[in-house]
């Protein structure tokens, strides 16, 4: 075998073992339970769940709690408020958190009038 063959075979082999142990550390991962951290994935049971209209004859879902300095958590495109369920556990003791469903997300209702992104970016309560 040359030279350049025994090198192309040790990288191969190298590049296996890699990706064998990450396939088995992330596999270690999955199996672990952390009951702490699975809490922290829901909201807190203290949240307010506020609707907001809209002018338009839409509603916003809002997550809030806390007090003091607002903080407004928007999530994007498919997901919905409760993807900030972590910030409203941490930042909730010195912050008002709000949590917003955008329209069509979550818990918010769309309008039934027609509208696009251009709208949205200029909509106002």
């Amino acid at each position: 075998m040359s030279a350049a063959a025994r090198r192309l075979a040790l990288a191969g082999g190298a590049v296996a073992t890699v990706v064998v142990a990450e396939r088995l550390a992330a596999r270690r991962l999955r199996r672990r339970v952390d009951p702490e951290a699975d809490a922290r994935l829901r909201p807190p049971s203290d949240v307010r769940h506020l609707e907001v209209a809209t002018s338009d004859g839409g509603t916003l879902h809002v997550l809030e709690r806390g007090q003091g300095r607002p903080v407004v958590l928007l999530h994007g495109i498919t997901l919905n408020a409760e993807l900030w369920s972590p910030q409203l556990h941490d930042l909730a003791a010195d912050h008002r958190v709000l949590a917003v469903d955008l329209r069509g997300h979550g818990r918010s209702v769309c309008t039934t009038r027609w509208w696009s992104a251009t709208r949205w970016a200029a909509w106002r309560r």
